[in-house]
Parts: C-alpha cells; sequence; structure tokens
C-alpha cells in the first residue's frame, strides 16, 4: 500500500509539471521584438488589437523600396493571434452616483472578456498593435494595464507592432478566428494602480504631492477639441506626454 503511494506521487507530479511547462515562457521585459515573437508564438497567447475584424482577415499589401519591405497598407494577423475588439474593453460604470464612459470592466466581466480570447491561467501574453500612430499604441498599453490590474504580470506589447512584424519579413496570417475559450483567472485587483476621483482632487488641492501626465492628444490637452467629453483642458501642472 505504502509503495503504491510512492509510485503514483511523483507520476502525479510530472503530469502537473508537464502541464506547468507549457507555458514556462517568462517575456524578457515590458516590449518584445518580432524576432522574440516568432520563436515563442507556441509559448504564448498574442492578443491583436489593431483595428476592425476586417483588417484582421485581409492580407497586407507588401512593397519592396530601395531593397526594403514596407507595408503599403497594415492588415493581417500574427499567427495564432485572438482579435480583440478594443470597445470591448472599455465600458460604462456607475461612479460616485454619476454613470462614466470609458472605463475598466468589474473584474467578472474582464475575466469572462479574456477568457474569450483563449487565454489561459499561467500562460504569457503579447500585446499586438497596429503601430502606425499614438492611438495605436494607447490601444494596446490600455490594455497592458487593464490586465496587470486585475493580476497579469507576465506579459509584454510587440514593439512597432504589426508593422514592424510585416517590416522585418514576418509571415502575416488572414484565417478568422476561431478560439476555443481559455481558463484565466482575474487573480488580483490592484486598486492601488488606479487613482480615483478623490485620489486626483486631493492631489490637486496639495500641489507637489503628485505629477500628473496627460496623455491624451494635444488638442483635448489644450481644450480645442471638447467632444464628446463634458468639459475640455486639463488639470493643473499636468504635462502633455
Amino acid at each position: 500500500m505504502n509503495f503504491k503511494k510512492f509510485v503514483f506521487v511523483p507520476v502525479a507530479f510530472a503530469a502537473a509539471f508537464a502541464a506547468q511547462s507549457a507555458f514556462a515562457v517568462d517575456v524578457p521585459g515590458p516590449l518584445v521584438d518580432p524576432a522574440w515573437l516568432n520563436a515563442h508564438l507556441n509559448d504564448v497567447k498574442v492578443l491583436q488589437v489593431s483595428g476592425p475584424m476586417k483588417d484582421f482577415t485581409t492580407a497586407p499589401e507588401i512593397k519592396d523600396v530601395n531593397g526594403k519591405k514596407v507595408a503599403v497598407n497594415v492588415s493581417g494577423h500574427v499567427p495564432g493571434a485572438s482579435f480583440v475588439d478594443f470597445k470591448a474593453i472599455r465600458v460604462e460604470r456607475e461612479i460616485d452616483g454619476k454613470k462614466v464612459k470609458d472605463m475598466i470592466p468589474d473584474k467578472a466581466a474582464f475575466e469572462k472578456l479574456v477568457q474569450a480570447w483563449g487565454v489561459n491561467k499561467g500562460q504569457a501574453i503579447v500585446i499586438v498593435p497596429k503601430g502606425l500612430s499614438t492611438p495605436d499604441v494607447d490601444k494596446a498599453t490600455r490594455l497592458y494595464w487593464q490586465l496587470k490590474y486585475y493580476g497579469q504580470d507576465n506579459m509584454a506589447i510587440l514593439n512597432g507592432g504589426m508593422a514592424q512584424w510585416l517590416a522585418d519579413g514576418m509571415m502575416a496570417a488572414t484565417d478568422a478566428p476561431s478560439v476555443t475559450a481559455g481558463d484565466w483567472v482575474a487573480t488580483a485587483e490592484r486598486k492601488n494602480i488606479l487613482a480615483t476621483y478623490q485620489d486626483v482632487k486631493r492631489a490637486v488641492e496639495h500641489p507637489g504631492s503628485a505629477e500628473f501626465a496627460d496623455a491624451r492628444p494635444s488638442n483635448q490637452y489644450m481644450g480645442v477639441f471638447t467632444k464628446p467629453k463634458e468639459r475640455s483642458g486639463h488639470l493643473p501642472n499636468a504635462k502633455n506626454v
């Protein structure tokens, strides 16, 4: 009886270790280059937030300009990537009795969303933006920090996005997404990395207690472009970055 226990415990341990080792890769930092991602496509889950579904399934147009590959039309996706609809990761929530748009979903809703993208527990994630504009970067970093807020640490953004992937001669896929739901779990709710209205109000009332970095386009920062927001301009002493 004791001998059977001695035999089966290592077997169970080996099975558990094998299951974990499938997702054992750690990203080298918050940014990875196309070469690294290409070498680890089977080790990570790629989430592509780079435009509408039409772009996701349309072949890119590549031209050779002075011996260098240039993407005339940045489309298609990294092989194996899941399509992320950016509109789905921002929702309307009620805060202090007021409805506020473009907020982070609650824990249960976000967990369900990430599972629908096919992400599993313990799996490294690489986020792929289109890579042509500042708003493209905004989308990728927004998703990055929402995942971070809910406990995901092992993840990175593809440096240069899909545009750089194509420029480096990597293959683009055009197949329609067929995703098996994953078992990703939101392991935390890191409220310390998300400032509340009261946090900002206190910082404004006590100059020097915090630094404000305003990542919006300059026309919104300067108050030139106001819609669809209720008020224009920026916080006192905020720096536009």
